[in-house]
């Protein structure tokens, strides 16, 4: 049951980040890799960097499941290089629940046993550096595990703002940090903070405390625990006060939304009630125009079949009264079947052609109504086309009275000029030559 709900293993980067672990495999070995303000704070790999590690406490959520992690960080080198932020650590991470606050003390004990292994299995004592890869080897399951309990209360909060923050507390002891670890777990700062850091080591603190991307607190200062349980109560109460706000805010916008929908509901019901009416409305109209139309034809039908009818009626009539006179005239003659027989045979014939008649004039009455149709199609092309040849006249009767108008006016410049010209010929400062010319103009004047 305990392997169910826990993992525990050894982490560190004797060649990259590596890991190995006992317990459920939970598939979070990258949450323990240490980067960013965590690796940046670490001191120089040394006895004391050992003796006072980092911790981190996370909470994660991976699909629907919630976990609760509390990994251990010390100094070591890595093979062969000398970059800084390298480590050598160990975790302990539970699904869905809580890490057992009554049981801090093996939590720490089960640390340490893991971090120990790994620094005597694959760390050289007097350089502190990695000499071989800790992936994929097998450790023997600490003591400590079977000190786990299953703890009963469910870890209800995890880490869910929006941009990564960091929360550190400097201790100044280990039974301090017994008292802080028990703290953290009652309360809900890992909802607030994606890794909350603690250590006593002062280069850590310092390191720490010269990151202005960490929330940084020394709650042991002045007035020990009082004030990070002020702390947190003022977190608790903060929280609180947030989510009442966002609460009303939430509901303020919900009741917005709302009334701008129903305007716009209301508004696009009108709207279509409108359309509605306006095409009903033009429905009723053509019903009641197809309606008249239909009352007009079965008018005209019914005339012309009362007049079929009675035509039909009246020569039936004539033909019974000859029938029966010939009846009477016939009475005593032999012959009476026969004749009986030939004018039956000729009333069926009459009848036959009655019904010949009626059905040739309904199809006459069908085409002269073609026809009339189609003289009223012929009328309205006759009278477009007619329109048109007026146009034609009308633009090509303006163009000639155009033309003649600007004629006119440019025989009227030249009679003006003209004058002009028959006085220089008449000028007597003219030469003998042209003498002549005046003499020929007044004959054809008088002529």
């Amino acid at each position: 049951m305990i392997e169910e709900q826990y993992s525990w293993g050894i982490i560190g980067s004797p060649n990259g980040y590596q890991y190995t672990f006992q317990g459920a495999d939970f598939g979070l070995w990258q949450q323990w890799d240490l980067s960013g303000s965590g690796a940046l704070a670490l001191p120089e790999p040394s006895q004391d960097s050992i003796k006072y590690p980092l911790y981190c406490l996370q909470g994660i959520q991976k699909e629907k499941s919630r976990f609760l992690s509390l990994a251990m960080y010390c100094s070591v080198k890595q093979q062969n290089s000398h970059r800084s932020g390298t480590f050598a650590g160990s975790f302990i991470a539970c699904k869905d629940i809580s890490l057992n606050q009554s049981n801090n003390n093996s939590l720490v004990k089960l640390l340490w046993q893991l971090t120990k292994y790994q620094l005597h299995q694959y760390v050289n004592a007097e350089d502190f550096s990695y000499h071989s890869d800790i992936s994929g080897t097998e450790f023997i399951k600490p003591m400590e595990v079977s000190n786990l309990e299953i703890e009963k209360q469910k870890f209800p909060f995890v880490y869910s703002s929006p941009e990564p923050q960091t929360l550190f507390i400097a201790i100044r002891s280990n039974e301090e940090l017994k008292k802080i670890l028990d703290l953290l777990l009652q309360s809900n700062l890992t909802r607030y903070y994606e890794k909350i850091y603690f250590s006593q080591n002062p280069i850590t603190i310092e390191n720490f405390k010269k990151d202005d991307d960490v929330d940084f607190y020394d709650c042991f200062h002045r007035s020990g625990c009082l004030r990070i349980i002020t702390f947190l109560s003022d977190e608790i109460l903060r929280t609180k006060i947030s989510l009442k706000e966002v609460f009303h805010e939430n509901r303020k916008l919900t009741t917005d939304f709302q009334d701008q929908l129903t305007a716009r509901v209301e508004q696009a019901t009108e709207n279509l009630t409108k359309q509605y009416e306006s095409q009903l409305n033009e429905v009723i109209k053509q019903r009641n125009k197809l309606q008249e139309e239909n009352k007009k034809l079965q008018t005209k039908n019914s005339s012309y079949l009362t007049t079929s009818g009675n035509t039909m009626t009246s020569n039936l009539a004539t033909r019974s009264a000859s029938f029966m006179s010939g009846q009477s005239t016939n009475a005593g003659n032999s012959t009476f079947e026969k004749d009986t027989k030939d004018r039956l045979l000729r009333i069926e014939t009459d009848i036959k052609q009655l019904e010949r008649d009626l059905e040739r004039l309904n199809a006459e009455r069908d085409e002269l109504q073609n026809k009339k149709d189609d003289r009223h199609r012929a009328f309205i092309m006759t009278t477009r086309v007619l329109l048109v040849l007026i146009v034609l006249v009308s633009i090509v009767m303006g163009w000639i009275f155009f033309s003649s108008s600007e004629q006119q006016e440019s025989s009227k410049v030249q009679t003006h000029d003209r004058p002009e010209l028959d006085a220089s010929y008449e000028n007597p400062s003219n030469t003998s030559p042209n003498k002549n010319k005046p003499t020929v103009t007044e004959k054809s004047s008088d002529e």
